[in-house]
């Protein structure tokens, strides 16, 4: 039994065959179910084809029984050489006209027919002189908005404005999404359109692949990973240029660290190496003590044990006035008192009186926002 097939492409019209027989192009590859071209596979095609629409019968078909795939899963069919007659007496003078294509029995595709067939009843429908060259356009041109075209018969114009807004063309395209394989593409005043990705992947419909194994042979490294090729890795430059006779490394690792005295010793499966560190220690310990200060006039004395002596000026921390009497106490601020709107300040001295009247209006720190406004960005 033959396999369901359906059509992945259609391409409608590729040419236009301006010969004594008249006919289009047209091609399709086939793919299966899974998406896999159908190669070197004898189908059975029908091409109808319909003014209209498909509620009517056709006015003209065409078989092709047992045609077989290219090694691409491709047909190149030229409707209307099966039966030149009948396709030459359609009037393609009153479109639309739609294309079906019937594959082992499964309508696959049906489309409206384009410009290319139906230009064919401009180009013959009247040509009395059988020539057909001076029908063909000579010249087509861009003026402003206007496309402007000539043949034989003159210079026909259409006016493009209307699809050039502002009178550009130019768009952006706004976004592309990727989901599963369908890739959308979106494009600025326009319809998006839908890519199918499927037939770029390798069959297995993921890229996903997993690390298979590594291996360590002397100093290469191999590693292997799933459905490709392994790769090896030479980490020579990561020894330390020694020799390792016996290829455990772990023998050469340090076992100890005892400190005997202000003797430092290291163990290793090599044996016990020892390190004097007593010329770090002075008398074997860093601990001192500060002995001693004293503080002469303006000069404090610090000493401390084993070592020298030093001394710190404290001059800058007096306020330049002599204190006669040595007692610093005497010089306090005693009290501090506000009698209306005078502050007494006392100390040993006596009483200082200060008016703060000047600071205080009427006696009173009570104040009140009395308006507001806003101008432009200023808030007053």
């Amino acid at each position: 039994m033959k396999k369901i097939i359906y059509l992945a492409l259609f391409i409608c019209i590729n040419n236009v065959t301006f010969s004594q027989n008249h006919g289009f192009s047209f091609n399709s590859i086939f793919r299966d179910n899974s998406g896999n071209p159908t190669t070197n596979t004898e189908v059975d095609i029908v091409i109808s084809i319909y003014q209209g629409n498909a509620t009517s019968s056709p006015i003209y078909e065409e078989d092709y029984i047992g045609y077989e795939t290219n090694f691409l899963g491709l047909i190149n069919l030229k409707i209307g050489e099966a039966d030149s007659i009948a396709f030459n007496s359609i009037d393609w003078s009153n479109p639309p006209y739609f294309l079906e294509v019937e594959v082992d029995g499964n309508v696959l595709n049906y489309s409206e027919i384009l410009a290319v067939p139906i230009a064919m009843y401009a180009v013959y429908g009247e040509d009395d002189d059988a020539d057909p060259t001076n029908e063909f356009n000579d010249s087509i041109w861009l003026d402003g908005n206007l496309l402007r075209v000539s043949d034989g018969g003159g210079t026909e114009s259409v006016d493009l404005t209307p699809l050039t807004g502002a009178g550009t063309d130019n768009q952006n395209l706004t976004g592309a999404t990727l989901t599963g394989a369908s890739l959308q593409i979106d494009i600025e005043d326009g319809a998006s359109i839908t890519v199918d990705l499927a037939g770029l992947q390798d069959g297995t419909g993921t890229d996903n692949q997993n690390l298979t194994g590594a291996t360590l042979t002397g100093t290469s490294l191999q590693i292997d990973i799933e459905d490709g090729t392994s790769t090896t890795v030479d980490l020579a430059g990561l020894q330390d240029g020694v020799d390792d006779a016996d290829n455990d490394p772990s023998n050469e690792y340090n076992t100890s660290f005892v400190l005997s005295g202000t003797n430092l010793e290291i163990t290793d499966a090599g044996g016990t190496q020892t390190v004097d560190i007593s010329s770090l220690t002075g008398t074997g310990t860093d601990d001192q003590n500060i002995t001693g200060s004293g503080l002469s006039g303006n000069t404090l004395t610090i000493g401390i044990e084993g070592g020298t002596s030093e001394t710190v000026d404290l001059s800058s921390l007096q306020d330049g006035v002599d204190d006669a009497d040595n007692d610093p106490s005497n010089e306090y601020n005693t009290s501090f008192v506000l009698s209306g709107t005078n502050l007494e300040i006392t100390d040993a001295g006596g009483t200082q009186t200060v008016d703060i009247s000047s600071l205080t209006g009427t006696g009173t720190d009570d104040q009140n926002i009395t308006g507001s406004g806003l101008s432009g960005n200023t808030l007053t």
